[in-house]
């Protein structure tokens, strides 16, 4: 049975994806094009190798420790995303805000792993308390 973290980082992911197809969709006015499918793969990306990073983790390091911060790190990059694509497709009257469509993915890519990375050493290298010592 897996962890209540991971269950919560796998919700999480999967709801950024596919708030992230919906909104994708909508910007497209429902049109399935060739043109569409790629953006829908290329804004999924993220999601799917940060997904593959933590279980890749996870099977190398048989740490379960991982597991908060992936969780934390996933709700980060859905809340992220949901927020910046609805401000882009919804609240954005420039044409100069569809970059966002070719930045965004790119910026998950590479930052989200950093992030994690950074959470990582947050919740393993945290002070102990006095408590944990008796």
């Amino acid at each position: 049975m897996p962890k209540p973290h991971r269950t919560i980082e796998r919700l999480a992911l999967s709801l950024g994806l596919l708030s992230t197809l919906g909104m994708m969709l909508y910007a497209s006015h429902g049109q399935i094009s060739p043109a569409a499918i790629g953006f829908m793969l290329w804004a999924s990306l993220p999601f799917i190798l940060i997904y593959k990073l933590v279980s890749r983790r996870l099977q190398m390091d048989r740490d379960t420790a991982i597991t908060k911060p992936a969780a934390i790190n996933a709700i980060i990059m859905t809340l992220s995303t949901s927020g910046i694509y609805y401000s882009a497709i919804f609240r954005s009257q420039s044409a100069t805000t569809a970059m966002i469509f070719l930045c965004w993915p790119v910026w998950l890519a590479v930052g989200t792993p950093v992030i994690f990375g950074l959470l990582l050493k947050i919740f393993r290298y945290a002070p102990q308390t006095a408590s944990t010592h008796n």
